[in-house]
């Protein structure tokens, strides 16, 4: 009585339960293979003849590889908003996924080869994140109205973007988020906006995300001291970190020496 009912359990649907319910099930997975030989021996997989296709594979035979429930979770969970594994790399981009263990069944995955030729197409359709507009993020997934708005005040308040991965900086967009839409677009950093150290207002200095209130503040002290304002005076006065430096040199001019 106690294996039906166990097994009965398994059948919940597996889009709607939580990962407190998940571990449940795993649990009575183990109950059940504890007193069923064949069940035990089941969970072995033979690894030469096994073949999975991560874009069709079910949440059990994730599972079962050995990747944990929460991982399993979000594979389903991006492929039910569009998401597609075009190579072993594509699983690795999965937050919190064991790479190494991915690579375990590096000779067990397979991926449709009509895939490829959708994935170039989705590169050469690529969205470029200094231009597009709140309709255009709209359509990546993961993004709606709230998050494309957030983006595009962002690229206002920097400037505009050198490099998809300041999309991580945007108040809001998780890593999970980012993690699938990277390779959807880029970033054309030839349309930056920069700003004059010397002759920007105090507000505009302190309005850039990278300068900031503090910084805005010693910049403004240096001009009204005379002194020429540098990024290697910067660095050397122990101003700015070298990182900050990297960051800057992008988005200011500073006058020449």
């Amino acid at each position: 009585m106690l294996q039906i009912a166990l097994w009965s359990v398994r059948y919940y649907n597996l889009h709607y339960r939580s990962d407190a319910e998940t571990l449940v099930l795993l649990a009575a997975d183990s109950i059940v293979a504890a007193g069923s030989p064949t069940k035990a021996a089941d969970n072995q997989y033979d690894t030469d003849s096994l073949r999975v296709d991560p874009n069709t594979a079910s949440f059990e035979v994730i599972v079962k590889m050995g990747f944990p429930a929460y991982i399993a979770r979000r594979i389903v969970r991006y492929r039910e908003k569009g998401g597609k594994f075009y190579s072993i790399n594509d699983i690795c981009k999965i937050y919190g996924i064991d790479t190494a263990w991915v690579y375990h069944w590096k000779d067990n995955w397979i991926f449709p080869q009509s895939f490829h030729v959708n994935k170039e197409r989705a590169v050469a359709d690529r969205i470029e994140i200094n231009t597009a507009d709140t309709m255009v993020f709209e359509k990546l997934p993961g993004i709606g109205k709230a998050l494309a708005k957030r983006i595009i005040k962002y690229r206002e308040l920097l400037g505009g973007y050198y490099s998809v991965q300041q999309l991580r900086e945007v108040y809001g967009l998780s890593a999970e988020v980012y993690q699938r839409i990277s390779s959807m677009v880029w970033a054309d950093s030839s349309r930056i906006r920069t700003l004059p150290i010397s002759t920007a207002s105090f507000r505009e200095l302190v309005r850039h995300p990278y300068i900031g209130y503090d910084l805005a503040k010693k910049i403004d002290k240096y001009r009204k001291s005379e002194i020429k304002v540098s990024l290697h005076r910067l660095l050397q006065d122990s101003v700015i970190t070298r990182e900050q430096a990297d960051r800057l040199r992008r988005y200011c001019i500073f006058p020449a020496p």
